[in-house]
Protein backbone atom coordinates (compact mmCIF):
# COMPACT_ATOMS: atom_id res chain seq x y z
CA UNK A 1 0.00 0.00 0.00
CA UNK A 2 1.27 3.43 -0.91
CA UNK A 3 2.16 5.65 2.08
CA UNK A 4 -0.31 8.35 0.99
CA UNK A 5 -3.27 5.94 0.87
CA UNK A 6 -3.43 5.14 4.59
CA UNK A 7 -4.14 8.73 5.76
CA UNK A 8 -6.88 8.99 3.13
CA UNK A 9 -8.47 5.75 4.30
CA UNK A 10 -8.34 7.00 7.88
CA UNK A 11 -10.00 10.27 6.80
CA UNK A 12 -12.65 8.34 4.85
CA UNK A 13 -13.42 6.09 7.80
CA UNK A 14 -13.47 9.02 10.24
CA UNK A 15 -15.90 10.90 7.98
CA UNK A 16 -18.08 7.81 7.58
CA UNK A 17 -18.17 7.30 11.33
CA UNK A 18 -19.00 10.98 11.97
CA UNK A 19 -21.77 10.78 9.37
CA UNK A 20 -23.35 7.81 11.12
CA UNK A 21 -22.95 9.33 14.58
CA UNK A 22 -24.63 12.58 13.52
CA UNK A 23 -27.60 10.61 12.13
CA UNK A 24 -28.17 8.52 15.28
CA UNK A 25 -30.29 10.96 17.32
CA UNK A 26 -33.78 11.38 15.90
CA UNK A 27 -34.29 15.15 15.79
CA UNK A 28 -36.74 17.33 13.87
CA UNK A 29 -35.24 16.48 10.49
CA UNK A 30 -35.31 12.76 11.29
CA UNK A 31 -38.94 13.01 12.32
CA UNK A 32 -39.72 14.94 9.14
CA UNK A 33 -38.08 12.14 7.12
CA UNK A 34 -40.19 9.57 8.95
CA UNK A 35 -43.33 11.65 8.36
CA UNK A 36 -42.53 12.16 4.67
CA UNK A 37 -41.84 8.45 4.15
CA UNK A 38 -44.97 7.26 5.93
CA UNK A 39 -47.23 9.76 4.20
CA UNK A 40 -45.85 9.74 0.69
CA UNK A 41 -43.77 6.61 0.28
CA UNK A 42 -40.16 5.61 0.04
CA UNK A 43 -39.20 7.82 -2.90
CA UNK A 44 -40.42 11.00 -1.26
CA UNK A 45 -38.75 10.18 2.07
CA UNK A 46 -35.53 9.28 0.29
CA UNK A 47 -35.46 12.62 -1.57
CA UNK A 48 -36.05 14.44 1.71
CA UNK A 49 -33.26 12.47 3.41
CA UNK A 50 -30.90 13.08 0.49
CA UNK A 51 -31.49 16.83 0.81
CA UNK A 52 -30.68 16.67 4.52
CA UNK A 53 -27.52 14.64 3.84
CA UNK A 54 -26.31 17.14 1.22
CA UNK A 55 -26.85 20.04 3.64
CA UNK A 56 -24.90 18.21 6.34
CA UNK A 57 -22.08 17.59 3.87
CA UNK A 58 -21.95 21.30 3.08
CA UNK A 59 -21.63 22.09 6.79
CA UNK A 60 -18.95 19.43 7.17
CA UNK A 61 -17.02 20.75 4.17
CA UNK A 62 -17.21 24.34 5.40
CA UNK A 63 -16.05 23.43 8.89
CA UNK A 64 -13.27 21.18 7.63
CA UNK A 65 -12.14 23.96 5.30
CA UNK A 66 -11.77 26.28 8.25
CA UNK A 67 -14.78 28.48 7.71
CA UNK A 68 -15.78 28.07 11.33
CA UNK A 69 -13.24 30.81 12.03
CA UNK A 70 -15.23 33.10 9.72
CA UNK A 71 -18.39 32.50 11.77
CA UNK A 72 -16.65 33.28 15.04
CA UNK A 73 -14.49 36.18 13.81
CA UNK A 74 -17.39 37.93 12.08
CA UNK A 75 -20.46 38.20 14.29
CA UNK A 76 -22.54 39.48 11.35
CA UNK A 77 -22.18 36.08 9.64
CA UNK A 78 -23.61 34.31 12.68
CA UNK A 79 -26.45 36.84 12.90
CA UNK A 80 -27.17 36.45 9.18
CA UNK A 81 -27.35 32.67 9.52
CA UNK A 82 -29.69 32.96 12.49
CA UNK A 83 -31.97 35.42 10.67
CA UNK A 84 -32.10 33.10 7.65
CA UNK A 85 -32.88 30.13 9.90
CA UNK A 86 -35.72 31.98 11.68
CA UNK A 87 -37.15 33.21 8.36
CA UNK A 88 -37.04 29.73 6.84
CA UNK A 89 -38.58 27.98 9.84
CA UNK A 90 -41.21 30.75 10.15
CA UNK A 91 -42.07 30.29 6.48
CA UNK A 92 -42.45 26.56 7.01
CA UNK A 93 -44.70 27.17 10.01
CA UNK A 94 -46.95 29.54 8.05
CA UNK A 95 -47.12 27.11 5.16
CA UNK A 96 -48.12 24.19 7.38
CA UNK A 97 -50.69 26.27 9.25
CA UNK A 98 -52.28 27.37 5.96
CA UNK A 99 -52.19 23.92 4.35
CA UNK A 100 -55.60 22.31 4.43
CA UNK A 101 -56.34 18.93 2.93
CA UNK A 102 -58.69 19.29 -0.01
CA UNK A 103 -62.33 18.62 0.85
CA UNK A 104 -63.54 15.09 0.39
CA UNK A 105 -65.22 14.89 -2.99
CA UNK A 106 -68.57 13.22 -3.54
CA UNK A 107 -67.48 10.67 -6.11
CA UNK A 108 -64.81 8.09 -5.55
CA UNK A 109 -63.18 8.71 -8.94
CA UNK A 110 -62.80 12.43 -8.24
CA UNK A 111 -61.35 11.65 -4.81
CA UNK A 112 -58.81 9.26 -6.34
CA UNK A 113 -57.79 11.89 -8.90
CA UNK A 114 -57.37 14.45 -6.12
CA UNK A 115 -55.14 11.97 -4.22
CA UNK A 116 -53.01 11.48 -7.34
CA UNK A 117 -52.61 15.26 -7.63
CA UNK A 118 -51.51 15.47 -3.98
CA UNK A 119 -49.02 12.63 -4.45
CA UNK A 120 -47.59 14.22 -7.59
CA UNK A 121 -47.21 17.50 -5.75
CA UNK A 122 -45.30 15.90 -2.86
CA UNK A 123 -43.14 13.71 -5.11
CA UNK A 124 -41.80 16.83 -6.77
CA UNK A 125 -38.14 17.68 -6.08
CA UNK A 126 -39.38 20.00 -3.35
CA UNK A 127 -38.89 17.06 -1.00
CA UNK A 128 -35.15 17.35 -1.61
CA UNK A 129 -35.24 21.12 -1.20
CA UNK A 130 -37.31 20.88 1.97
CA UNK A 131 -34.87 18.41 3.54
CA UNK A 132 -31.96 20.55 2.45
CA UNK A 133 -33.56 23.74 3.76
CA UNK A 134 -34.53 22.27 7.12
CA UNK A 135 -31.03 20.98 7.69
CA UNK A 136 -29.06 23.97 6.40
CA UNK A 137 -31.18 26.34 8.52
CA UNK A 138 -30.15 24.54 11.72
CA UNK A 139 -27.31 26.79 12.89
CA UNK A 140 -26.45 24.39 15.72
CA UNK A 141 -25.15 21.98 13.10
CA UNK A 142 -22.40 24.49 12.35
CA UNK A 143 -21.32 24.23 15.98
CA UNK A 144 -21.54 20.42 15.86
CA UNK A 145 -19.47 20.17 12.69
CA UNK A 146 -16.95 22.74 13.97
CA UNK A 147 -16.52 20.60 17.09
CA UNK A 148 -16.19 17.41 15.06
CA UNK A 149 -13.71 19.07 12.69
CA UNK A 150 -11.59 20.23 15.62
CA UNK A 151 -11.74 16.72 17.10
CA UNK A 152 -10.72 15.10 13.80
CA UNK A 153 -7.83 17.52 13.33
CA UNK A 154 -6.68 17.21 16.96
CA UNK A 155 -6.38 13.44 16.64
CA UNK A 156 -4.73 13.66 13.21
CA UNK A 157 -7.50 11.60 11.63
CA UNK A 158 -7.87 14.24 8.94
CA UNK A 159 -4.78 15.90 7.52
CA UNK A 160 -4.77 19.63 6.70
CA UNK A 161 -4.38 18.87 2.98
CA UNK A 162 -7.47 19.58 0.84
CA UNK A 163 -7.52 16.01 -0.50
CA UNK A 164 -7.79 14.56 3.00
CA UNK A 165 -10.57 17.00 3.88
CA UNK A 166 -12.43 16.15 0.68
CA UNK A 167 -12.15 12.43 1.34
CA UNK A 168 -13.49 13.02 4.85
CA UNK A 169 -16.53 14.85 3.41
CA UNK A 170 -17.11 11.93 1.04
CA UNK A 171 -17.01 9.66 4.09
CA UNK A 172 -19.58 11.89 5.83
CA UNK A 173 -21.85 11.62 2.80
CA UNK A 174 -21.48 7.83 2.66
CA UNK A 175 -22.09 7.44 6.40
CA UNK A 176 -25.18 9.63 6.41
CA UNK A 177 -26.54 8.15 3.19
CA UNK A 178 -26.09 4.67 4.65
CA UNK A 179 -27.90 5.58 7.84
CA UNK A 180 -30.68 7.52 6.06
CA UNK A 181 -31.22 4.65 3.63
CA UNK A 182 -31.55 2.25 6.57
CA UNK A 183 -34.22 4.48 8.16
CA UNK A 184 -36.26 4.82 4.98
CA UNK A 185 -35.95 1.11 4.15
CA UNK A 186 -37.16 0.14 7.63
CA UNK A 187 -40.11 2.49 7.26
CA UNK A 188 -40.89 1.11 3.80
CA UNK A 189 -40.97 -2.43 5.20
CA UNK A 190 -43.28 -1.28 8.02
CA UNK A 191 -45.69 0.36 5.59
CA UNK A 192 -45.87 -2.85 3.52
CA UNK A 193 -47.17 -4.86 6.51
Amino acid sequence: MQPWVQPLLVALFAGWLCGIIVCIPLGPVGLAIVNQTLRNGFRSGYKFALGAVCADCIYAALMLAGHSAVLYDHPWATVALRVLAVAFMGGLAVRYMRFRPEKVLATEAAAERKQEILEERWHHPRGFLLGFGMTISNVLLAVLWATLAAFLFAHDWVAPEPLSRGVCVIGVFLGQATRSEEHTSELQSLTNL
